[in-house]
């Protein structure tokens, strides 16, 4: 698999494109700050192609506060009407069961859990396609199969979001031993030789990957976890089983030969 759109050319340009209009002050509270400015000085420094180098980094994007801003209005939605409906079916189905009222409230109630889990479900697809469609156009990989994953901060994981803090697409490259994340806001290259720790990371009803990686002198750390409407994923995250994303991220790093369509699909490009 190679990485086309990895060409040093084109890392200067997202380099410089990242702090274009960027308030470096500002900037410097997120927890990728140093990752990126160590990022920075390793491109500023090496001659070489950085695809072919085998450099970790962790460059910021141009701004795309536009499809955040999208997907924000539509965690906004979701949070706010799909809770709505799952508390209604669920309080009615208590009152049902414990003043036993009428049987026809329990199709109520039903009918109020089931729309809340189809509604969160379409979400799930929605945010997917949007993501989709915009790392697409950047990294101009014609691939369909390309796993669409969250990655929020490993200190922070815990916390409830509204957003994860990137949403992009996975590529699988065990050839040289590493993945890269496409996201909206950042592109993270992850090389086997740079990972201090990659673990499972279990929480109520998910199970995530966790990597810590360095990048020169900085480390980051994040957990990534697949967005997906996959019966048995979902069935996997709700009981904290090992999901495939972890199986595909290890493989990945280990060097295995690549037994998805989604590494096969890349490799095309």
């Amino acid at each position: 698999m190679t990485y086309d759109h990895l060409r040093q050319s084109e890392y200067t340009t997202v380099v410089c494109m990242g702090f274009q209009g960027t308030n470096i002050l500002a900037y410097s509270g997120d927890f990728r700050s140093e990752a990126v400015a160590a990022s920075t000085e390793l491109l500023r420094r090496y001659t070489e192609d950085p695809a072919s180098a085998g450099l970790s980094l962790c460059l910021k994007m141009a701004d795309a506060e536009k499809t955040r801003m999208r997907l924000r209005t539509g965690a906004l939605v979701y949070s706010i009407v799909g809770t709505i409906l799952l508390l209604v079916g669920l309080v009615t189905m208590f009152l049902v069961v414990l003043l036993h009222l009428s049987s026809a409230l329990i199709l109520f109630a039903l009918a109020c859990i089931v729309t809340g889990t189809v509604f969160g479900m379409v979400w799930t697809a929605w945010r997917s396609a949007v993501t989709r469609r915009e790392v697409m156009r950047r990294i101009r990989v014609q691939s369909s199969n390309l796993p669409c994953v969250a990655l929020v901060e490993g200190l922070t994981f815990s916390r409830a979001k509204l957003l994860p803090e990137d949403i992009g697409l996975l590529l699988l490259d065990p050839v040289h031993r590493r993945i890269c994340i496409e996201g909206l806001t950042h592109q993270y290259v992850i090389c086997a030789k740079d990972v201090a720790n990659i673990r499972l990371r279990r929480a109520p009803a998910t199970a995530s990957t966790v990597i810590a990686y360095g990048i020169g002198a900085a480390e980051l750390v994040v957990v990534i976890s697949e967005n997906t409407n996959n019966p048995l994923e979902l069935l996997k995250q709700l009981v904290c089983l090992r999901p495939r994303l972890y199986r595909r991220i290890a493989q990945s790093l280990r060097g295995a030969p690549a037994t998805t369509s989604t590494s096969s699909a890349a490799s095309d490009t």
